[in-house]
């Protein structure tokens, strides 16, 4: 079952405290280092920044989180059951990063060195440990919302869905640690334990299933700038908030490194909201945000340097 579909949804994140970031190490400094390398050094002490902004983001609204109804699913469920697995993942804000691609990493090198490029660069697989956390963070910030908005004590699913956490928090952290060979059971256990107590409590709470099946849902745009001759680059909200909240500038690309420019005008594998600055030769600069949750493939987004 495919859980790669990507969710509309308007983002607003809340600014966090930075310390965390830096307590830890005080030999390095924040201006010293990149978003991508903090997180990459300290994930399981980055990962609590990423899942306290996912949480506040959902508690304030900026996040709309729906229940998916079973009820027109092949599979046999109870009725009235409601998905366990959220279709939308920490990506949605996030969007295609070059940069984290080895086989863009390694374009236009002669067929001979690709394989020994692909190497250096982390191999054909290569995990983006920022993009996991931000997966993580969202799944479980969003299945303790869901389930706290269902009416199900946390006294029921507290300790099961923090332990999931843990052991997929660990995963990412160390090599030597392996996820669950099966992705949805620790879903299905936690079904199982939910109907036991909806069954023996005799309340009338939905039921809850594990279904999954999702669709993708990224488009790619057209950048173009109006005079012509800018030059624009863009971050997605997520990571601008999150370098913020690292204690780097969210506006040097230096340090927040998760900052890009569109490939030959194409902006590919965009969805969310994104900050933009564009330049021009004429010293003219604007900044601001857009989002791409209502844009279709293939259309063109123009950014005007008055107006």
């Amino acid at each position: 079952m495919n859980r790669s579909a990507r969710a509309s949804i308007a983002v607003s994140l809340v600014s966090m405290v930075a310390a965390t970031s830096c307590a830890a190490d005080t030999s390095t400094s924040a201006s010293a280092s990149t978003s991508t390398s903090l997180v990459a050094a300290r994930p399981e002490e980055q990962y609590p920044i990423v899942r306290r902004t996912f949480a506040g983001m959902i508690d304030d609204g900026a996040v709309e989180i729906a229940h998916t109804p079973l009820d027109f699913f092949a599979s046999p469920h109870p009725e009235g059951a409601v998905d366990l697995i959220d279709c939308a993942t920490g990506r949605d804000f996030i969007g295609y990063d070059p940069a984290t691609d080895p086989y863009e990493q390694c374009a236009g090198r002669p067929a001979s060195e690709l394989d020994a490029c692909l190497e250096e660069a982390g191999g054909e697989t290569q995990s983006d440990p920022t993009l996991d956390l931000a997966d993580l963070a969202y799944e479980m910030a969003s299945l303790r919302w869901r389930l706290r908005d269902l009416g199900y004590p946390p006294s029921v699913w507290g300790d099961r869905v923090d332990a999931m956490e843990r052991l997929m928090l660990r995963a990412i952290a160390h090599d030597d640690v392996e996820p669950p060979e099966d992705r949805y059971q620790p879903y299905e256990e936690l079904a199982r334990e939910l109907e036991r107590y909806r069954q023996e409590s005799g309340s009338r709470l939905r039921p809850v299933a594990v279904e999954g099946g999702c669709g993708a849902g990224e488009i790619g745009v057209t950048i173009t700038t109006d005079p012509p001759g800018g030059r624009v680059r863009f971050i997605p909200v997520f990571f601008h908030e999150l370098c913020r909240s690292q204690g780097l500038d969210p506006d040097d690309p230096r340090s927040c490194d998760r900052w890009r420019e569109p490939f030959e005008d194409l902006l590919f594998d965009v969805s969310g909201d994104y900050v933009y600055h564009a330049s021009w030769p004429d010293g003219g600069v604007r900044m601001g945000r857009l989002g791409f949750t209502n844009l279709e493939e293939g259309q063109t987004v123009t950014i005007r340097q008055a107006g």
